[in-house]
């Protein structure tokens, strides 16, 4: 009995744990979670960095409002699938750096992130 009281116990302190330290160890590295979901204050792409980022917008809210998006690349996301990361024009690397680039954090969810700093 007393070695599954301490089994749950240190559970529980796992869980806790990850919920109250794990997003923000894990967004200082760069990485999304999903559970809870947080994002990264900062997102680095392309040897730039992008700041400021928005709280959950709908599409219609965010730079391509309804026009088509182009994929650019993904966010790393801890356990689980990258975000992709969007822009409003066709990006190529040889291109200057976007400014704005959208992650889609869910299907209706998206956070805007604009550039840090100038060229």
């Amino acid at each position: 009995m007393g070695r599954a009281v301490r089994l749950v116990v240190v559970g529980v302190a796992v869980v806790v744990t990850w919920y109250l330290v794990g997003p923000s160890a894990a967004g200082y590295f760069g990485y999304a979670t999903r559970w809870p979901s947080r994002m990264p204050s900062v997102l680095g792409f392309d040897g730039r960095d992008y700041n400021v980022p928005t709280g959950c917008l709908p599409r219609t809210k965010t730079p391509f409002g309804l026009h088509r998006p182009y994929r650019v690349g993904t966010m790393p996301v801890l356990l689980g699938d990258g975000a992709p990361i969007f822009t409003v024009h066709r990006w190529r690397s040889t291109d200057v750096a976007p400014v704005i680039l959208t992650v889609q954090r869910s299907d209706d969810c998206y956070v805007v992130y604009s550039l840090e700093g100038g060229p």
